[in-house]
């Protein structure tokens, strides 16, 4: 799971992450915001879906996970937060494929930002 670095080691974990050179070499930190009626929604353009893990199927988990994701200014999703969570490694495989999406920013009047970002995923067994 991805996590947002600590202050001690700020550089160096945002080169991990995949911030934008800008933000490595210690400028200001960005800020994320929250979704707001002035602030559009990232939209995906590049999205992979998670896999049920045959323990999860053997033991027939289903349920919804919860993430809160923080997307980037360039569309990548640089962190990621599990709200819920279901057994059986259906949360790590939903926090993987999530951190691969890539995404349009999030916009306010025309200039990319670096946003918080819910999202669920359900998983259904069809007997």
């Amino acid at each position: 799971m991805l996590v947002l670095p600590c202050v001690r080691n700020a550089t160096r974990s945002r080169e991990r992450i995949g911030f934008p050179r800008q933000y490595r070499t210690g400028q200001r930190w960005p800020v994320a915001r929250y979704l707001t009626g002035e602030i559009t929604e990232p939209v995906v353009i590049s999205r992979i879906e998670p896999h049920y893990t045959e323990e999860a199927r053997k033991g027939r988990v289903q349920g919804v996970v919860v993430l809160q994701a923080i997307v980037s200014e360039t569309g990548a999703v640089t962190s990621v937060r599990v709200l819920k969570g279901l057994d059986k490694g259906l949360t790590e495989t939903v926090v993987d494929t999530l951190s691969q999406w890539k995404s349009k920013p999030a916009l306010k009047d025309g200039e990319p930002m670096v946003v918080y970002w819910n999202t669920t995923m359900s998983f259904q067994l069809g007997f």
